[in-house]
């Protein structure tokens, strides 16, 4: 199951957001995820959409966030309660059934940010250097195989 042009930047969504431990692979728990980009479709397989890790848990976190902590804020972020979406913490999913779930109402998109959110996090992504962008990604990406120049042994005649 995929799901084309339903998701843009400053949707929440319902995703299963990959663990550390596991790369690349959908993680045990749906939590509501903030896209922060969207990636074209490439020939026939499903656009990808970078999504920042959502948590309910209040204590201070390091590292640039976006705060649903208003009832505005959370009403439209179709959020239960206060949520932080932490920036440092990012993915790259495919829009695929394996990765974005449903929700309770068969809805993929819970909601969306409000204008002074979203201004928030256009602001912080345009800050970011490619470094920063390229650490926060770490969790949706498959490691790279390391390459031993020395494996191979070689003749020389």
């Amino acid at each position: 199951m995929t799901f084309k042009h339903l998701i843009s930047v400053g949707d929440i969504v319902v995703c299963r957001f990959p663990m550390e431990e596991t790369p690349g692979e959908p993680g045990p728990k749906s939590r509501p995820c903030l896209v922060t980009r969207v990636y074209p479709q490439r020939s026939f397989r499903a656009h990808r959409v970078e999504v920042a890790f959502g948590t309910s848990v209040q204590k201070p976190k390091p590292g640039p966030k976006v705060f649903l902590r208003t009832p505005e804020d959370i009403e439209r972020g179709g959020v239960k309660g206060p949520t932080q979406f932490l920036l440092h913490k990012r993915a790259i999913v495919p829009q695929v059934g394996r990765f974005l779930c449903r929700s309770k109402k068969d809805e993929v998109q819970l909601g969306n940010l409000t204008s002074a959110n979203r201004a928030r996090l256009e602001h912080l992504l345009h800050r970011e250097t490619a470094d920063e962008q390229v650490e926060a990604c770490r969790f949706g990406r498959k490691p790279t195989p390391s390459i031993n120049v020395f494996e191979k042994e070689t003749s020389y005649v």
